[in-house]
């Protein structure tokens, strides 16, 4: 005799989802959830099956996405060669920008300026990182080491991700040497949020090297005002103004002589202004 019955599906492990109860599917057995990521499981709709909640800056279906802001994003996302990268700002807006992973131990650099001496021209006296047009920039969509100034509206985003900014000489063809070289956070020296109020004045560095006279955590005579001075340090005794750096200890210091961006009075000597094809390059980065 024929006798009518019912099928029901064997769950194993499940409980159904009824009013508040949690229900468990096994999904989030296997940690499906990257960077960190919460799993919960999710019984209905069964097409979904669970949830990744991602920490910040994470986000996708199971956290794999990293939103590329600047090159801390990415060195965070695990990438390792030095070279040209595409960043995006929260408007979506798209712009290259050379990335350096690998001179500084746990920082990741933004090049937003360079240029060689030969090219000062560009670069002086309307030039400050506080205050310039885009139209201003120079091959600002196109990064390079000769002549190249990042469009401001990219500079301020990178700051607004950023902790510090150094500038170094000819990273082109020496990469990031110490000799030749400073660093300042923001919080202490803000080059691109912070109007200056005098021409010159003491300020503060984490480093400072400058043909091998170097002080660490001290501040340096800094010369910037739009019109007159780009960003520059005076590494000569006359206008030390009382700040702790002494260009002059090494014995080859040269009356008035600039360094790091204004280039008037030039010391073969010092890296940046070495020859004609010398480059000088700005940075803006992190941890």
């Amino acid at each position: 005799m024929f006798h009518p019955f019912t099928l029901f599906p064997l769950l194993q492990g499940v409980t159904p989802c009824d009013g508040d109860v949690t229900c468990t599917n096994g999904c989030c057995r296997n940690s499906p959830c990257l960077n960190g990521g919460t799993c919960q499981e999710i019984c209905e709709p069964a097409s979904v099956r669970y949830n990744c909640s991602c920490p910040v800056p994470f986000f996708g279906k199971r956290c794999e996405s990293h939103p590329r802001r600047s090159c801390q994003d990415y060195k965070t996302a695990g990438v390792k060669t030095s070279g040209l990268y595409t960043i995006e700002d929260d408007n979506s807006r798209t712009f290259q920008v050379y990335c350096d992973f690998h001179s500084e131990p746990g920082f990741a650099w933004n090049l937003v300026e360079s240029f060689s001496l030969s090219n000062k021209h560009l670069f002086q006296s309307n030039v400050v990182f506080y205050d310039y047009a885009d139209s201003s920039a120079v091959n600002g969509d196109a990064p390079n080491w000769q002549a190249y100034l990042i469009k401001r509206h990219f500079l301020v985003w990178l700051r607004d991700h950023s902790t510090h900014w150094r500038a170094t000489c000819r990273y082109n063809t020496d990469g990031t040497v110490y000799r030749d070289y400073i660093r300042a956070s923001f919080e202490d020296f803000d080059i691109v949020r912070v109007i200056p109020k005098v021409i010159s004045s003491c300020r503060k560095y984490e480093l400072v090297n400058i043909r091998g006279n170097e002080c660490v955590n001290c501040t340096a005579s800094t010369w910037y005002i739009k019109g007159t001075f780009p960003l520059s340090i005076d590494s000569s005794p006359f206008y030390r103004l009382g700040c702790d750096f002494d260009g002059s200890v090494s014995g080859d210091v040269i009356h008035n002589e600039d360094n790091f961006g204004y280039y008037q009075v030039l010391n073969p000597k010092f890296r940046c202004t070495a020859s004609s094809e010398a480059t000088t390059q700005f940075w803006i980065g992190g941890k």
